[in-house]
């Protein structure tokens, strides 16, 4: 990874702490799903987690927090351009300690999908296949 891209990891992730830790009492881990299938599409996905529960983040009510977001998202899939390849998603995950890591997925465009449609939890899918957070 190259210093402009880590530059960017780290404003998304103060980004993210910063506003989860204004808007959302309570919170002890939230998951940012950024896709990008194309360069002319992009998308966001949130969802946290409290003692009571998962819950989603509201693209619509949160409009500033995710503008963010898709902001720094697309800033970090330019840096991260290699030959004209860029990530389809990634998925930053934080918690309440200020411990975040940064995944990528270069193929598959359904990674890591946050939903509770059809009795999904709100998780990303696969998180457990993931490294944890410290």
């Amino acid at each position: 990874m190259n210093d402009h891209a880590t530059e960017l990891v780290i404003a998304l992730a103060k980004h993210v702490i910063g506003q989860m830790q204004i808007t959302f009492s309570g919170w002890s881990e939230v998951y940012i799903r950024f896709d990008a299938p194309s360069d002319f599409q992009h998308g966001v996905r949130a969802s946290y987690a409290t003692t009571s529960g998962v819950q989603l983040i509201s693209t619509t009510q949160h409009r500033d927090f995710i503008d963010g977001i898709m902001r720094i998202g697309t800033q970090l899939r330019d840096a991260l351009s290699n030959n004209g390849r860029k990530f389809c998603v990634g998925l930053l995950r934080a918690n309440s300690r200020f411990s975040y890591r940064m995944d990528y997925e270069w193929d598959d465009p359904t990674k890591w999908n946050i939903t509770k449609l059809n009795g999904a939890s709100g998780f990303p899918d696969g998180l457990d296949a993931l490294a944890p957070l410290d």
